[in-house]
């Protein structure tokens, strides 16, 4: 079993594919089956064929139905059977009008672990319908009686403008899916330009995120001893 950043680089074929600090979320790679929200590509080389590469029975979602995955609808139920695995990188905030459906599908997919790697509360303008505060995650864990195994906001992109909420997850129950509504999501609106935007806040002070670790960013791994 992988369980380190080092290793990824020197035992995965084109492990370059997928961004170090996604890895560090996903590690340990304890798992053989797995379902993948989105045709994830962020280079050339899509996930699937990484994962494929080391065996992992791998499975991607998306009502695009490009390279290998299923064209199945995130706000439709989907009665597929379970896996060790679900990632949702970049994927839930693209889904309009069915955030609970969404994450139902997540819960019911997954029979041991979920990963999620999505825009952090209002800090990306430009990507995607929704942001998520890490209090979401809080008490989805809360009410589904998931184990929070790592929970932190991570910068990036160019100067860090850009703010990743990441969380692993892994079930401890087989239970029915409870939504814990949508107190800690932001939804973009439709302004008069045609742009999808957030709405003004009320004026509150908001709390700050807690930070990612030294190695969520693939930094402390790589420093050599």
């Amino acid at each position: 079993m992988i369980t380190t950043l080092g290793a990824v680089y020197a035992e995965i074929p084109n492990a370059n594919a997928i961004p170090r600090p996604v890895w560090n979320l996903i590690l340990p790679l304890d798992f053989q089956t797995m379902y993948e929200l989105g045709d994830k590509k962020t280079t050339q080389i899509p996930y699937k064929t990484v994962f494929t590469g080391i065996g992992v029975d791998h499975f991607s979602i998306d009502i695009n139905g490009l390279h290998g995955s299923v064209p199945l609808d995130l706000r439709d139920p989907i009665d597929l059977p379970p896996r060790d695995i679900v990632t949702n990188i970049g994927t839930s905030e693209h889904v309009m009008d069915g955030q609970e459906m969404c994450f139902r599908n997540i819960h019911n997919l997954s029979s041991r672990r979920m990963v999620h790697w999505v825009p952090y509360g209002r800090s990306m303008l430009f990507h995607g319908l929704y942001g998520y505060d890490l209090t979401f995650f809080e008490r989805l864990a809360a009410i589904n009686h998931y184990v929070i195994e790592k929970l932190y906001m991570l910068p990036y992109g160019p100067r860090g403008i850009m703010k990743i909420a990441c969380t692993s997850f892994r079930k401890t129950v087989d239970n029915e899916f409870k939504w814990p509504g949508y107190e800690s999501i932001h939804a973009k609106q439709l302004n008069k330009r045609g742009q999808w935007r957030f709405p003004p806040l009320p004026r509150t002070v908001p709390a700050q995120p807690r930070s990612a670790p030294a190695e969520a960013n693939g930094i402390a791994e790589l420093t050599p001893s």
